[in-house]
């Protein structure tokens, strides 16, 4: 995971903080999977490698308004991942508890 991170890290073209953010983010997914049983390989594997999940991510930071603005579009994809995760992995614990 820490090479992982390591990667997408070298990899973004963000600003410092916008970095951090999308790192901390990162960590909580790997966390999260980790909690419900799912191996650091296999969220590596979801995500892609580390030049493709950081392009993902990249982008919809990266997009302007006319006004100038960065778009939080990025922000609510992650916030909608991180809910999916969170389901898939609630629905599949009750499942291995059955």
């Amino acid at each position: 995971m820490n090479e992982y991170l390591r990667q997408v890290e070298k990899e973004l073209r963000l600003p410092r903080r916008k970095k951090q953010e999308v790192l901390r983010d990162l960590r909580e997914i790997f966390e999260s999977a980790r909690e419900h049983g799912e191996s650091e390989a296999d969220v590596m594997e979801r995500l892609g490698s580390a030049a493709e999940y950081a392009a993902a991510v990249s982008v919809p930071l990266c997009e302007k308004r006319r006004s100038g603005l960065v778009l939080p579009s990025a922000f609510l994809a992650l916030a909608a991942v991180s809910a999916a995760a969170r389901r898939f992995f609630s629905l599949r614990a009750r499942g291995k508890r059955t």
